[in-house]
């Protein structure tokens, strides 16, 4: 069964645990573990260069109209940009209740991202069906690989 992919809902980005909260998950399931897992999967299925893995989380509330959108580094509340201006894309991915696979935070870039592939979404069914079985479905979703010059991030809210 192929993953289903669906739009951006405010819904289902409020209803992703907090911060703090998803740190909580990670630690009572041993993430640790399951990331090394993870690492040695995405390459396996030659994924390592196409997603990452995510921990989902909700950095704070947004207003209904809003997206959490990161720029060059800085991730903020974004409700539209002026006339001309590109749509931010995705950058990070996590199952609703309905096993559909929505975006949750986005990045804002000049370029535009590769659509996904027959292969991306056999992958992503197939991640999907790892997550359920290792009872991580609400622990863990996918991130765009931001490629091979990405020094690595820290983020806080």
């Amino acid at each position: 069964m192929i993953a289903i992919l669906a739009p951006y809902s405010h819904d289902h980005f409020q209803s992703l645990a907090t911060i703090k909260d998803a740190h909580t998950r990670f630690v009572v399931t041993d993430g640790d573990s399951h990331v090394e897992w993870f690492k040695d999967f995405f390459i396996k299925h030659d994924m390592d260069r196409r997603f990452g893995l995510a921990m989902i989380h909700r950095h704070f509330d947004l207003e209904s109209t809003e997206k959490l959108v990161e720029y060059m580094g800085t991730s903020a509340p974004w409700s539209g940009g002026s006339s001309g201006m590109k749509e931010p894309q995705p950058a990070i991915w996590a199952f609703d209740d309905e096993g559909l696979l929505r975006p949750t935070e986005f990045h804002y870039s000049g370029t535009q991202d590769i659509e996904f592939t027959d292969k991306d979404f056999e992958f992503i069914a197939t991640f999907k069906d790892q997550l359920a079985l290792r009872g991580l479905t609400n622990i863990f979703g996918l991130a765009r690989y931001p490629g091979d010059d990405f020094d690595g991030s820290c983020e806080f809210t």
